[in-house]
Formats: structure tokens, C-alpha cells, sequence
């Protein structure tokens, strides 16, 4: 069963929300040239959006923000590094990652993960069952990585690429095949394919729209099901991956270029699909799709498009990052309640999460 939801025709109730503590991944302080790229992204030829070519990484932050009755009352960038998009926080414990490198902040000790197949960490979450693992979304090569952040020991991986998603295009529209040993691409070229072979992951880039899967956030279930959750960006569905088989099981389709799934327990699901401005809740067997494109002050220069970045999800409050009306929104669908909270026309906000630490607790966490 299908609901839909127009979010506009919400009471906008600022104080039905309280006060939130958020740290947020900021990408870069060019959102204009984000969206300028994003609206050059639909005329690719393979129709997947993303660049089909190689640009320099830019320049972000970590930032903490606390919002009040619906407005952004503290807002500082606490640290400034390589285009950060993933951010978690469980108790006292600090997860970032950055590019190439994963950082977690604990009681004073910063710990740092690097590995060849890092490329663009969109997402990052402590295991809620293993305090010393960490889940890592390795967007930029199709693969999924768990570590144990202490040791630095690898715990599992998953790579796309050798689970029944291969299938690529190049900028002309035409296929390619991805791998990542001689062994799998000549057997590629004797089923009559055209491989892609990734042999230095350092080296060997791969564009947004020429990524198979493009894997932009990964998450563990709430309870204690072998399945770890995935939103693939291409394939425009959430996923839950079987940790022990591999075996990728659809659990919410119809989605484009969707961010952020997340268990809330037992049958409930959430889901951002980002390109059609909807945030998705599903619940045994009702979906909910929450829909933003009605809402006014979106920027011009996006036309129709929508861009829902992620969505976090507390008690009934749901917070979605805005990219089109820079802000964040608040709505919680029992009360049919919302609050739009502007933030800085220039971020390109990524992540966020709820935090009980202070600024000042974080500024003395988070040594880089």
C-alpha cells in the first residue's frame, strides 16, 4: 500500500521541535558549483547522473550547529579538510571520513584509517553491537568496508563489483564492465564484455557516472539480523546485503539517487530518495512517501529537480537536509508539523547527526 504526502500542506510550528545539537559534514562552501555540475550531469549520455570526469577534491568542514525553537542559533566550522561527507557519533565517540580517511576521536586518542580502497567514504557508523567497529561506505570504487578502528583490522568487505553489479558506462553511453584482477577481466573478454579494470585503486579513478552501483551510504540494522544496509546511488533502491552469503535483497525501490537508509526496528525502514524530493518511510506493508517538491524557495537555477541530501530520524522527528532551499527541515508526520531552518547559502551540507556533546566537548574530541 502506497501513501503519499505533501509536506506544504504542514502546520509550520517551530516550537513543536525544541532544540537539536547537530554536527554536520559541510562538502564544500561552492554548493552554486555543485549544482552547476548536477544540472550538466543530465545531459550524460549513459543518463546517470554524476561527472564523467576527473576534478580536484575540494574544500570542507565539520561544523556544530544547535538549533532553537526553529532557528539556527550556534553555527561554527570546527575543522576544515579535504571534501568530509560522513560523520557518526555514538556516546562520546567521534567518527569522520574524508576522501581517503577514516578518523575516529575518542577519549582524547584520534585514530586513523587508511586503505588502498578508499575513494570518496560517503558514509561512516559504529557498530552498535562491536564498539570497536566502524562501517565504512567506499563510494568511489563500489565497496563496503568494516574495520576495527582500534587495531586497525579489517572485518569485512563487500565489493560490488563481485556481487552481480559490474555493469558500468562510459562517458559515450557505451558499456564497460568493472573488476579488479586480470583474472576477472579476461574472463569478462571471453563472455564477450568490455572490462574495466581497476588495477591501482589509488590510481585508477573512477567518475560519479562511470561507478556501478556508486554505494553512498552504508548502515547496521537495529536489531541483530547478518544483513548490513545500502543506498545505490545508479540502481536508485535500498538494499540490505547479506554479511555471511553477500547475496543484495531490495527493500525499497522506485527511488532516485537515494541517501541514508536506515532500520528503525522491526519492519520500518527509512530512505531518502534525494532526485525526487521524497523522504520514504516504509512500515510492514504501508510506504510512506513524504514529498517536498511543493514547498517555496527553491533555487532557481534547479528547475524541476529536487535534492533531498539525507534525513535523520529521532522519536518521531524527522530532519532532512535541503539542498535546493538550503535548510534544514523538520516535520513530524503524526502532528502534521514542520519547521524550515535556513543555513548558509554557500554549504553543501552532506551528513548530519544528533549529538548530546557540547561545542566545547567536540572541539576538545576531534584533534586532527
Amino acid at each position: 500500500m502506497l501513501e503519499k504526502i505533501d509536506l506544504s500542506t504542514f502546520e509550520n510550528d517551530s516550537d513543536h521541535f525544541g532544540d537539536f545539537n547537530l554536527l554536520v559534514t559541510i562538502k564544500s562552501f561552492d554548493l552554486k558549483a555543485i549544482r552547476a555540475r548536477y544540472v550538466e550531469s543530465k545531459k550524460n549520455k549513459s543518463g546517470r547522473r554524476g561527472s564523467v570526469e576527473r576534478r580536484d577534491p575540494g574544500v570542507g568542514g565539520l561544523a556544530y550547529l544547535s538549533l532553537k525553537n526553529g532557528k539556527l542559533e550556534t553555527f561554527e566550522v570546527l575543522h576544515r579538510l579535504k571534501e568530509p561527507r560522513a560523520i557518526d557519533v555514538s556516546g562520546n565517540r567521534i567518527a569522520l571520513g574524508a576522501e581517503d580517511t577514516v578518523y575516529v576521536f575518542e577519549n582524547g586518542n584520534t585514530y586513523r584509517i587508511k586503505y588502498p580502497w578508499f575513494s570518496y567514504i560517503h558514509t561512516v557508523a559504529f557498530n552498535p553491537r562491536n564498539p570497536n567497529a566502524v562501517l565504512i561506505a567506499s563510494s568511489g570504487l563500489d565497496c563496503i568496508f568494516e574495520f576495527d578502528y582500534r587495531s586497525g583490522k579489517l572485518l569485512w568487505e563487500w565489493f560490488a563489483w563481485e556481487n552481480g553489479f559490474n555493469k558500468s558506462f562510459k562517458a559515450d553511453g557505451s558499456e564497460q564492465y568493472l573488476c579488479r584482477t586480470l583474472a576477472q577481466a579476461n574472463a569478462l573478454r571471453a563472455d564477450g564484455k568490455e572490462p574495466r579494470w581497476i588495477k591501482d585503486p589509488a590510481q585508477d579513478f573512477l567518475p560519479t557516472a562511470e561507478r556501478a552501483a556508486f554505494i553512498n551510504s552504508v548502515a547496521y540494522r537495529a536489531d541483530e539480523a547478518p544483513e548490513i544496509l545500502a543506498t545505490f546511488f545508479h540502481e536508485g533502491k535500498l538494499f540490505r546485503i547479506n554479511r555471511e552469503n553477500g547475496v543484495a535483497t531490495p527493500q525499497i525501490s522506485a527511488l532516485k539517487s537515494p541517501h541514508g537508509g536506515k532500520h528503525l526496528g522491526d519492519n520500518h525502514w527509512l530512505v531518502t530518495s534525494t532526485a525526487t524530493g521524497e523522504v520514504v518511510v516504509q512500515k510492514e506493508e504501508l510506504e510512506t512517501r513524504i514529498d517536498f517538491s511543493q514547498l517555496p524557495n527553491k533555487a532557481e537555477e534547479m528547475g524541476a529537480s529536487e535534492w533531498l541530501q539525507n534525513t535523520d530520524y529521532r522519536e518521531g522527528v524527522f530532519m532532512t537536509v535541503d539542498s535546493n532551499r538550503n535548510a534544514f527541515v523538520l516535520f513530524d508526520v503524526q502532528a502534521k508539523k514542520m519547521s524550515v531552518v535556513p543555513f548558509d547559502e554557500n554549504w553543501a551540507v552532506q551528513d548530519l547527526v544528533l549529538t548530546s556533546l557540547s561545542i566545547e566537548e567536540v572541539k576538545r574530541a576531534t584533534i586532527l
